[in-house]
């Protein structure tokens, strides 16, 4: 989720969103190792997606995000986190935050 702008979703879609991850301590070169999860959130933080499994590709994850379950996606912004399993660590990756546009 690097650029310019935030990355924006139109309601009713799914939609992949990339997430490109640097490891500073050069520790790992492949994410699926970590066992990936991401969950979503409104901004009042209610769950919106739980315990979802990314694509990883070396150090990126393709997240789809979709708006279409459930129903009850409106327009305004969310976030998107990231976990792993780093034993001992088990390290977070957000608030990551994107658009639903209507």
């Amino acid at each position: 989720m690097e650029g310019e702008g935030m990355e924006s979703i139109t309601v009713g879609s799914k939609e992949d969103l990339i997430v490109d991850v640097t490891d500073t301590m050069g520790n790992y070169a492949d994410l699926s190792v970590l066992t990936p999860k991401y969950d979503v959130k409104d901004k009042a933080g209610v769950m919106k997606m739980n315990n979802q499994n990314p694509i990883a590709i070396g150090m990126r994850l393709q997240c789809l995000i979709d708006t279409t379950a459930g129903g009850n996606w409106t327009p305004g912004h969310y976030f998107l986190y990231v976990r792993f399993t780093a034993a001992p660590e088990a390290p977070v990756l957000g608030p990551l935050e994107f658009k639903v546009n209507p």
